[in-house]
C-alpha cells in the first residue's frame, strides 16, 4: 500500500513538473512584431523615426543579440493638412556600443515645422506589406501664471516657483531650469548647468515629467548650483553670470499618457510587474507623439552676483 502510494506522489509530481515546463515555455508561438516611435517637435523642422522588429534570442538574455533589429526599406509618410511628407533613411553615430557596434539606421524628415494645434498623422508601410500608422496634435502653448519667480533672490525667502495654466487636463509637462555663464571672461564660451529641485545629501534631485501645473524650486539647491561653477577658478570676477533659461515641453495627449503610464514606476525602490506597455501605433508597437518647447527668461539681481564675487555683461 505504502509503495502504491510512493508511486502515485511520484506520478503526479511528474505530471506537474510537464504541465509548468508547458505552461512557461518562454519560446513558444514566437510571432514577430514591429515598433514604430517618432516623436514631432514643434521647436525644430529635423524630426527623426526608427522603425525595430521583435527577434528571438539563443538562450533568455537579450543581450546574446548583437543583429541589428532595425527594419529598413519601410515607405514612412506623414500627412499635414492638404500635404504629404517622406521620411528617407540614413545613419547617425551611436553614443553607446556595449552591445551594437554598427551606426544607429533612422528615417528621417527634414524642413517640416508643425504649429500648435495642428492635425497630423503617420503611416509607416513595410516591405512584407505590414502596416504601422497613428495620429497626433501638437500641444497648445500655455501661458506662465502670474505665481511664477523671475527675478532671484526673493528676499527671505527659501523656495521659488515655476508655474503655469494648463490647457486641459490631461497635459503632462517637463521643466528645466539652466543657469547661463562663462568662467573666464566675456569672450569665452558659454557654459550652462542645470538646476535641480533640491539635493538629497550630495545627490541633485532633477526635474520630472509631471502632470501637476508648477514646480517648487529650493533656494539652497541654486546657491549650490551657482557656487560650484566656480570650482577650480583662481579668479572668480572673470566668471560672468547672464541669468537662468526657463524651457518648458508641453506634450500631446499620446506622450502624456506614456508618462502618465510610467507614473508610479519611474523611482529605483518600486518593483512592479503589472505595468503595461503603452503604445498608440496601430498595427503594432511603440508611440507617435509631440510636445512643443517654450523658453522664456529668468533674471538674476547683480548685486546677489557681485556678493559672490562674480561678474555680469556689461
Amino acid at each position: 500500500m505504502r509503495n502504491g502510494i510512493v508511486l502515485l506522489l511520484l506520478l503526479i509530481i511528474s505530471l506537474m513538473a510537464a504541465s509548468c515546463e508547458e505552461d512557461f515555455n518562454l519560446k513558444s508561438d514566437y510571432k514577430p512584431r514591429y515598433s514604430l516611435n517618432c516623436i514631432i517637435r514643434a521647436d525644430t523642422s529635423q524630426h527623426t523615426a526608427v522603425i525595430t522588429r521583435s527577434y528571438m534570442v539563443p538562450g533568455f538574455d537579450p543581450y546574446e543579440y548583437t543583429d541589428d533589429p532595425f527594419v529598413s526599406g519601410a515607405d514612412i509618410r506623414l500627412w499635414y493638412k492638404d500635404n504629404v511628407f517622406f521620411f528617407r533613411d540614413s545613419l547617425i553615430g551611436r553614443e553607446d556600443t556595449s552591445r551594437f557596434k554598427f551606426p544607429q539606421k533612422i528615417y528621417y524628415l527634414n524642413d517640416f515645422t508643425p504649429v500648435e494645434n495642428d492635425f497630423m498623422e503617420i503611416q509607416a508601410v513595410l516591405e512584407n506589406g505590414k502596416t504601422l500608422q497613428a495620429t497626433t496634435r501638437i500641444p497648445r502653448r500655455i501661458k506662465w501664471d502670474s505665481s511664477s519667480t523671475f527675478l532671484l533672490p526673493i528676499p527671505g525667502a527659501d523656495k521659488f516657483d515655476i508655474a503655469w495654466l494648463k490647457n486641459n487636463n490631461i497635459g503632462w509637462f517637463l521643466l528645466r531650469l539652466q543657469l547661463i555663464y562663462k568662467r573666464d571672461g566675456i569672450n569665452s564660451p558659454s557654459e550652462s548647468a542645470i538646476l535641480p529641485v533640491r539635493y538629497d545629501g550630495d545627490t541633485p534631485v532633477f526635474p520630472q515629467p509631471t502632470k501637476n501645473s508648477g514646480i517648487t524650486f529650493q533656494w539652497s539647491a541654486f546657491e549650490r548650483t551657482i557656487k560650484a561653477i566656480s570650482e577650480n577658478v583662481q579668479d572668480k570676477s572673470k566668471v560672468i553670470i547672464y541669468g537662468v533659461t526657463v524651457e518648458l515641453l508641453v506634450f500631446d495627449e499620446s506622450l502624456s499618457k506614456y508618462y502618465s503610464n510610467l507614473n508610479g514606476y519611474m523611482d529605483d525602490f518600486t518593483i512592479r510587474v503589472d505595468q503595461n506597455d503603452f503604445t498608440n501605433i496601430e498595427g503594432g508597437l511603440g508611440i507617435f507623439g509631440s510636445y512643443i518647447k517654450q523658453v522664456t527668461g529668468m533674471k538674476i539681481q547683480s548685486d546677489y552676483i557681485h556678493s559672490l564675487g562674480y561678474g555680469v555683461p556689461n
